[in-house]
């Protein structure tokens, strides 16, 4: 009989998360709201403010795209690191082209752009060498109900 795999409950990362994925997901969350709290309080950190939040949050975002959960066939893009890394690109790359035509504040920076590519990369790069950050969903086989096992399951005889 299959068994399914029974995933602790996490208040910080998804259930679903392997132990890599759940210490990326943490570790690039905290960065980025450092990183974010830093910028916002106008403290210059050099490299740290100009692009840790982009860094840091682009990656975030690929761990949040990549754990969550994908119930429906037309979510299998999320399977594949790749997929989630160009989609993710493709996102952020878009919010900086917003900024430079004036539909987002900020201030648009080919930079962050760079910045996101080494992020997607990084991550992806992280799944394809040590491991992926999802576990591989898992379903309970379907049992045949023989005569004496329904009897014991509580279902009515036939």
């Amino acid at each position: 009989m299959l068994q399914t795999m029974d995933l602790r409950p996490s208040f910080f990362a998804p259930r679903s998360a392997t132990r890599l994925g759940r210490l990326c997901y943490i570790a690039s969350m905290a960065a980025a709201l450092v990183c974010a709290g830093l910028e916002m309080n106008e403290i210059h950190g050099g490299v740290v403010t100009n692009f840790g939040a982009d860094l840091f949050g682009t990656m975030w975002f690929y761990a949040i795209l990549r754990l969550r959960r994908s119930d429906r066939s037309s979510r299998g893009w999320a399977d594949s690191p790749a997929s989630v890394a160009a989609v993710t690109f493709v996102l952020a790359t878009a919010s900086e082209i917003a900024q430079r035509v004036g539909l987002l504040r900020g201030t648009y920076d080919v930079f962050d752009i760079v910045t996101f590519a080494l992020a997607v990369v990084a991550c992806a790069t992280l799944e394809y060498v040590i491991g992926p950050f999802r576990a591989p969903q898992r379903s309970a086989a379907p049992v045949a109900l023989t005569s004496d096992s329904r009897r014991e399951a509580g279902y009515p005889s036939i």
